[in-house]
């Protein structure tokens, strides 16, 4: 099972991408990922393909969230994206230069609870 939608976030300038997979080695293979286990759920930072063509070279980075809707414990999903979500929003933040700290992490906060509302949307439309 394959499925994947590509978000632009146009304030970051980012895309953003959230995988639905229980094939851990498709996902690093169209993707160019070579990190991360079968398990569970993921973030990474990697250059996008679409389709052969890189879009890299047009400035654009790309953040991966990879879920696995096929996991037996579906009830952890919720915690699982959150979690994902904050390396995410993470990624997201280093790759800008932007340094959250505790004085100043309302756009931190903003930005990961946009990221969870689009992998939870994405992940609810499967169940």
């Amino acid at each position: 099972m394959y499925r994947e939608k590509l978000h632009y976030i146009d304030i970051y300038k980012m895309y953003f991408m959230v995988i639905d997979s229980d094939d851990h080695d498709k996902v690093n293979s169209k993707h160019s990922l070579t990190y991360g286990d079968n398990t569970g759920a993921s973030a990474h930072l990697s250059n996008i393909k679409i389709g052969k063509k890189s879009i890299y070279p047009y400035g654009k980075q790309c953040i991966f969230i990879r879920m696995n809707s096929n996991e037996k414990r579906l009830d952890c999903i919720p915690a699982a994206i959150a979690h994902e979500c904050v390396h995410a929003a993470h990624f997201i933040m280093y790759t800008r230069d932007i340094k959250p700290d505790i004085d100043n992490d309302e756009a931190f906060a903003y930005l990961v609870e946009y990221l969870y509302e689009l992998v939870y949307k994405f992940m609810k439309s499967k169940l």
